[in-house]
C-alpha cells in the first residue's frame, strides 16, 4: 500500500514537536502546511501528455508508452523526420500547452534539462541555438555537477542557491501562460514541494514540454497525474 503523503506529513511533524525546540518545530509545522497546501493547489491543474518519438534524438530511447526517456549508447533506428533533434540529445512532447498546467517528472543522472519550448526551436546545427535554454525559444531547469541546479533562458544562466536534495528526484513544473509564469519545484521524499524558480515572460505561442539528457544512463519519467 502506498503511504498517504498527508499522513506522513503529520507523523513527521508530530515527532518533531516532541523535541525540545518547540518554537522551531512549530515553525516547521507552518512550513510543511504551506508546502502541502501548495501541492494540493497545483495538482488541481495537473495535465497529461506523452513524448513525441519524431522529435527524439537517436541516442534517446523512449518507453512503449512514450512517458520515459533514457540516454543510451546505441543509436536508435529512428526514421528521418524534420522535427527530430539531430545534434543535441533532446525530445519534445506531442502536445502543446496553454493556460494553467502542472506536471511532475522523476529524474536520475547528471546534466539533465527539464524544459518548455516553442515549436520553432532549431532541430539541427551545433552552434548552440538548438539547445534548450540557449535561445529565446525555450526555458529550462538544469541539474549540474554535485547537487546543483541552474535555470537557463536566452543564453542567460542563473545558478540557484538551493542545492539539490539528492542525485535523483522529482521536479514539478507549473505553467500559467496567460499570467506569463513558469515555475519549477523540487519534490522531497515526503511529498513537499520547494519552490526553485519562476520565469516571468510574455509567452506568445503554445509551449511544448521537453527534456535534454546529455549523459549516458540519464533518464526522465513523466509522473501520472493525481488530482
Amino acid at each position: 500500500m502506498t503511504p498517504d503523503p498527508e499522513a506522513l506529513y503529520h507523523s513527521a511533524v508530530d515527532q518533531a514537536l516532541q523535541s525540545p525546540n518547540g518554537h522551531l518545530d512549530l515553525f516547521l509545522r507552518f512550513l510543511l502546511g504551506l508546502s502541502l497546501s501548495t501541492n494540493q493547489r497545483l495538482m488541481q491543474d495537473s495535465c497529461e501528455f506523452s513524448l513525441d518519438p519524431n522529435t527524439a534524438h537517436k541516442h534517446l530511447l523512449l518507453s512503449e508508452d512514450n512517458r520515459t526517456v533514457t540516454h543510451v549508447k546505441e543509436e536508435q533506428e529512428y526514421p528521418h523526420h524534420d522535427d527530430r533533434f539531430t545534434d543535441y540529445s533532446q525530445v519534445l512532447s506531442c502536445t502543446a500547452l496553454r493556460g494553467r498546467c502542472y506536471w511532475e517528472v522523476d529524474w536520475s543522472g547528471e546534466d539533465l534539462s527539464i524544459a518548455v519550448s516553442y515549436r520553432g526551436i532549431r532541430r539541427s546545427g551545433k552552434g548552440g541555438e538548438g539547445r534548450f535554454g540557449n535561445n529565446d525559444q525555450s526555458w529550462c531547469l538544469r541539474n549540474y555537477g554535485d547537487r546543483e541546479y541552474y535555470v537557463w533562458h536566452n543564453r542567460s544562466l542563473t545558478l540557484l542557491s538551493l542545492p539539490r536534495l539528492s542525485e535523483r528526484g522529482r521536479v514539478g513544473v507549473f505553467l500559467d501562460s496567460e499570467a506569463g509564469a513558469l515555475s519549477f519545484y523540487e519534490g522531497s521524499p515526503l511529498g513537499e514541494l520547494f519552490h526553485l524558480w519562476t520565469f516571468s515572460s510574455s509567452f506568445s505561442e503554445p509551449l511544448f514540454p521537453g527534456f535534454a539528457l546529455d549523459k549516458e544512463g540519464g533518464s526522465v519519467t513523466l509522473v501520472k497525474a493525481e488530482k
